[in-house]
Order: C-alpha cells, then sequence, then structure tokens
C-alpha cells in the first residue's frame, strides 16, 4: 500500500520540472497528475463511501477520521488479488498439523529460539518466524540449517539486498542469494533457470527479512514454492 505522498514521490522522481513552468504552477500540475493515478486506485480508508466523500473527516484537512494521516491506505486491484492468493495459500499450508524437527542442538538457545529453529528445520511447508531486533533471529537460523545439513535435506536463503544476502549466507553457513536473482531466473522465457537455481522437490526455503518484501515478490515466491514443491520459512521484524 501507500500514501498520496508516494504517489507525488514517484513523479517528481521521474519527471523534473519544466523550463518556463513555475513552481507554484508545477506544484499543482504534480498534484493533478497524482488525483489521476488514485483516481484510478483502491482507497482501504475505512471512512470512505462510494462516491469518494468521507464520513467522518478531520475540519482541519478533510482527512477520515478513522485512519492517522500518515497511514497507507491506496492500493490496486491487482495487488488485492496477489494479496488474496497469499493468504488462501497461507491457510492451506496452516491445515496440516505442525511437523517440526526434534533433532536441533539446544545449545544457547533459549526456549523460542529452540521452537522456531525446529519449526524450520521441520517439514511444514510454511513456517513463520516474526522477532524485533536482537531477539536472536539470525542464531536461530543457523541452529535450523545446521539441522537441516544433518539431515542431508537443501536449504537455501533469499534477501532484500546482496549485502544482506552474503551477511545472512557468513552467519548461517547456507548458500543465499537476492530474491530478484530468484525470482528472476525462474522469470526468463528464453532459457531455463541455472543449475544453482534449480532447487529440488522439498527444499527449505528461507526467506530472511521478509517483511520488507513487496506483495508482488512475495505472490510469485509463493507460486514457484508452489509448482517445486518448495518449503518456505518467511523471517522478519514485525517493523
Amino acid at each position: 500500500m501507500w500514501h498520496r505522498e508516494d504517489v507525488i514521490r514517484v513523479f517528481c522522481d521521474l519527471q523534473r520540472p519544466v523550463t518556463g513552468i513555475g513552481g507554484v504552477e508545477w506544484a499543482q500540475v504534480i498534484e493533478r497528475a497524482a488525483d489521476l493515478v488514485i483516481a484510478q486506485c483502491v482507497d482501504l480508508d475505512p471512512g470512505r463511501v462510494s462516491d469518494g466523500v468521507c464520513d467522518r473527516v478531520r475540519g482541519s484537512d478533510g482527512r477520515s477520521q478513522w485512519i492517522e494521516p500518515v497511514a497507507a491506505h491506496i492500493t490496486s486491484e491487482p495487488i488485492l488479488t496477489q494479496e488474496e492468493a497469499i493468504l488462501a495459500w497461507a491457510i492451506d499450508a496452516a491445515i496440516a498439523e505442525p511437523c517440526p524437527s526434534t533433532t536441533i542442538a539446544r545449545g544457547e538457545l533459549d526456549v523460542l529460539q529452540y521452537d522456531a529453529a525446529s519449526a524450520v528445520a521441520g517439514v511444514d511447508r510454511l513456517v513463520v518466524v516474526v522477532g524485533p531486533a536482537g531477539t536472536g533471529k539470525t542464531t536461530m537460523l543457523r541452529a535450523a540449517v545446521e539441522d537441516l545439513h544433518h539431515q542431508d535435506r537443501t536449504v537455501y536463503g533469499v534477501s532484500t539486498t546482496a549485502k544482506a544476502a552474503r551477511t545472512l549466507e557468513r552467519e548461517t553457513g547456507m548458500r543465499s542469494d537476492t530474491i530478484a536473482k530468484l525470482v528472476h531466473e525462474w522469470g526468463l522465457p528464453e532459457r531455463p533457470p541455472d543449475p544453482e537455481w534449480r532447487l529440488p522437490a522439498s527444499t527449505t526455503l528461507i526467506v530472511d527479512e521478509a517483511g520488507m518484501i513487496g506483495t508482488p515478490n512475495l505472490h510469485r515466491l509463493i507460486e514457484l514454492a508452489d509448482q517445486q514443491h518448495w518449503r518456505l520459512a518467511l523471517v522478519g521484524d514485525p517493523r
């Protein structure tokens, strides 16, 4: 989702001011362009009604009272469709009883880290681990990866940036790269993915910083996991 200011920011990034148009006039052009884009989108503000008018608005700026002014509330039909598919897949994946690993080496893991590592190294189609910074997610993942290696099972890590992927690889001992690279390799029409990306069935795909992934990429990861019979472990910060 995004906010009106996000739309305006994109316009300003893509189109520099035009010579001969004053600042005030140029700002008006940008505002009108934003209006046109937003009119084609879906407004998730619960205070909006069908004609676009809020039933409860702030007297200061005319915004809905139902959400804070800075809240993202604009999206598109394709994104909503992808979100529905993601949720349906996740619900289906959660029907079976959890089946965590029973061979995790506890070491210095606390109770919650141990449970999370056992889930990641288990056999469930989907595992979601949510933990703020400093709660030991990397330590947990290292234990899970070691256990998967001991089970002779394939595990691969992906993250949002190359730097994060290299850090994930160094700190957990599993081969890692970017989500963009994985999606790119499986999206090429002229050739199949390179061998590194042809992960066998039952591979555990650990997605680090999962909270930062956009809906289209998460939807594509789930499509690939479903088609290739991979497991998905989504690990991230609630913020």
